[in-house]
C-alpha cells in the first residue's frame, strides 16, 4: 500500500519587493528599502544638523583662539597736531609715513617696541603717537633715531571712530585697518616680534607702513 504523501503547499506570494514572511507567517513587515524611504528624512535631518553643530564648535574655537593685535589706548597716546608732525629738528630723525587709512576720519595710533618680550604690550611700548590722517590718507611723523636701538617693530591702526581700541567682529576679526612693519602679518593673531623687526634707518630717510 502506497504511502500517503503530505499534500505540497505553496509559499505565501508576498508583495513585490517586500521580504519573504518569516516563521510566524508575519508579512506586514517592511523590507530595507522600504525602511529607508520611511526613514531617510529623519537620517538626513540628523546629518544636518551635526553638520551645524561641528561649524558652531569651529567658530567659538576660532574666536577663542584669534589673538587681536594690541595697541596702547587713547589715554596712552599723546596727540600729535599737525605742526608737531612736521616740525625740524637739528637732531638725526626718520619719517615715519603710515599709509592705507580709509578716510580721514578718526587717528591713526602708532607704537614701536624694541623687545620680544614687550611686544604687542601696549603699556611696554618704546614710543607710542596719535597721528592726525591727512584727506589722501597718509599720516607722517619724525621720530627722533636717538630714542631707538639698532632693531624695533613697528605697529600701528586706523582708529576710525576715535574710541582709543582696534575694533573687531563677533569672531574677533579686527574691523578697522592695521599693520606692522615689514608688512608682518599673523595667521592668526598678531606676527611675531622677530617677523615684524626693521633695522635702524639712516637719518632723513622714509619708512612707509601700510595698514589694511
Amino acid at each position: 500500500m502506497d504511502e500517503e504523501h503530505p499534500p505540497v503547499t505553496r509559499p505565501t506570494e508576498t508583495a513585490k519587493g517586500r521580504m519573504p514572511a518569516n516563521p510566524r507567517g508575519d508579512v506586514s513587515w517592511k523590507s530595507y528599502s522600504d525602511q529607508w524611504n520611511a526613514n531617510h528624512g529623519t537620517l538626513l535631518m540628523c546629518f544636518a544638523a551635526g553638520v551645524f553643530l561641528v561649524g558652531v564648535a569651529v567658530l567659538a574655537y576660532q574666536q577663542n583662539r584669534f589673538r587681536e593685535p594690541s595697541f596702547p589706548s587713547a589715554d596712552a597716546i599723546e596727540q600729535a597736531t599737525p605742526t608737531q608732525a612736521t616740525i625740524t629738528s637739528t637732531e638725526p630723525e626718520f619719517v615715519l609715513r603710515v599709509v592705507g587709512a580709509a578716510d580721514s576720519a578718526g587717528e591713526i595710533r602708532v607704537a614701536i617696541y624694541t623687545s620680544e618680550e614687550d611686544f604687542n604690550v601696549p603699556e611696554a611700548a618704546d614710543w607710542k603717537q596719535s597721528l592726525v590722517v591727512a584727506p589722501n590718507g597718509i599720516s607722517e611723523f619724525r621720530v627722533a633715531l636717538s630714542e631707538l636701538p639698532a632693531e624695533f617693530a613697528i605697529a600701528a591702526y586706523h582708529d576710525m571712530n576715535s574710541n582709543g581700541k582696534l575694533d573687531r567682529n563677533a569672531l574677533g576679526i579686527p574691523t578697522e585697518r592695521y599693520g606692522f612693519s615689514n608688512a608682518a602679518r599673523g595667521t592668526v593673531g598678531p606676527p611675531s616680534f622677530e617677523s615684524a623687526t626693521i633695522a635702524l634707518p639712516e637719518a632723513d630717510s622714509v619708512i612707509e607702513l601700510k595698514i589694511w
